[in-house]
């Protein structure tokens, strides 16, 4: 079987609407770039969609040679379809990506420029993010994943925040710990975050963080279905407690997240006061929603 050089792994369910736009934008990027099969394959596990998100599939698979289509029988849950997915793809570099984003215009021609020249063992998005202060200025390369989180985790924490999130990285397929990211599939909901680095712990390798905005991250995610999302706070101080060993980072502050979160709402708030809470109404709405905004409050203080 030919491997491809890049892997866009895409797990979705029920989301036909933002699942199609995703995809368009990457057929445009491919196209752009003037890309083939060997260069870029997309990967799509679909979590047994029941509403018409095979139907929509259908109507781009017939234009979109790259574009490899593999629903599973059965919901599987939604992190190890995002683990599925890794699995289905065959790309030295693999990219796993929510289906909620749009790649903007030239991202993928940058990415894929700078891992055939730089070669890193990770790459991390931008999804246009502040991503630069006095003390820290990208582009830069790390030459471990732990210098990268030693120096951000001193000079500029919000970098390594947004290295956690799903679309977040593109990494080299060895530097991808399978196995142990199913075993962390019961403890958090980071599952895929575990298997990177662990896999970059063990194999090694620099760090790219770009400059360039390769993703447009939607601002109104859909609301919870009348039910709280999983706690990011418990997952991050999780993730970042082994994180802390597995590097030996003993500095590493684990509630790093519940602190930049905090004071991150704090500030929407005073801006823009309407908006930030028009656009979390159906969080205040939900059993059990009350703690953990008493808990945001803590820990802005905490930060303060």
């Amino acid at each position: 079987m030919t491997k491809e050089f890049l892997s866009i792994c895409i797990p979705t369910y029920n989301r036909p609407h933002l699942l199609r736009d995703l995809l368009n934008s990457i057929a445009s990027e491919i196209t752009a770039g003037g890309f083939t099969p060997d260069d870029v394959k997309v990967y799509l596990s679909d979590n047994a969609s029941t509403d018409n998100t095979r139907a929509v599939i259908h109507e781009i698979l017939g234009s979109f040679p790259h574009l490899v289509y593999t629903p599973n029988p059965t919901n599987i849950g939604g992190d190890r379809n995002i683990l599925a997915c890794y699995h289905k793809s065959h790309g030295h570099y693999r990219w796993i990506i929510g289906d909620d984003e749009i790649l903007p215009a030239g991202a993928l021609a940058h990415i894929i420029h700078v891992l055939r020249t730089e070669h890193p063992a990770w790459f991390i998005n931008n999804g246009g993010e502040p991503r630069s202060n006095k003390a820290f200025n990208p582009p830069r390369t790390f030459s471990s994943a732990k210098e990268f989180m030693h120096i951000t985790a001193q000079v500029f924490p919000e970098s390594l925040m947004q290295a956690g999130f799903i679309s977040g990285n593109i990494f080299r397929e060895d530097c991808f710990d399978l196995h142990f990211g199913l075993q962390a599939v019961e403890e958090s909901n980071y599952s895929q975050f575990f298997a990177l680095l662990r896999g970059l712990s063990r194999q090694g390798g620099t760090v790219y963080f770009t400059s360039q905005q390769t993703l447009i991250v939607r601002p109104e995610r859909p609301a919870p279905a009348g039910r709280l999302p999983f706690d990011s706070d418990i997952n991050w101080q999780k993730c970042m407690t082994w994180v802390r060993t597995e590097f030996d980072l003993p500095d590493l502050d684990v509630n790093l997240h519940s602190k930049l979160v905090s004071r991150g709402i704090f500030k929407e708030l005073i801006r823009h006061p309407f908006h930030t809470f028009s656009q979390h109404r159906a969080f205040f709405l939900i059993p059990g929603a009350y703690p953990r905004m008493l808990k945001r409050l803590y820990w802005l203080f905490r930060s303060s």
